[in-house]
């Protein structure tokens, strides 16, 4: 008997790096190159805040899932301006998408 074969997806993370510097724009160029790719899916981690107002201004659409690790409000973020906040929001970033390798899940995955 031949069952059918599971699709596989492979899950790739991307962080934003620290967000006050180059990371978020070559993060969400990344997101554009990979985008399409058969049986993958792209997550990006970073403050969503920051990610949304760097697409805007680069006028690039994001397409895939945001994991908003909401580590900035916007008083904390000036583009170039590097600080304790911004290097704290690049850390858990990169946290957040290790947490969610080593469980195999994302945000919406987690229950209760």
């Amino acid at each position: 008997m031949n069952l059918p074969q599971p699709i596989l997806t492979r899950r790739i993370a991307i962080t934003v790096g620290d967000v006050a510097g180059v990371g978020t724009e070559v993060a969400i160029k990344a997101t554009q190159e990979l985008e399409g790719q058969p049986d993958t899916e792209l997550i990006l981690y970073g403050p969503k805040l920051v990610i949304e107002q760097c697409s805007e201004t680069l006028g690039i659409e994001i397409p895939c899932k945001i994991e908003d690790v909401g580590a900035l409000t916007p008083n904390q973020f000036q583009p170039g301006i590097f600080s304790a906040a911004t290097g704290l929001a690049s850390f858990q970033a990169v946290e957040l998408a290790i947490q969610h390798a080593m469980n195999g899940t994302r945000s919406e995955e987690h229950t209760s």
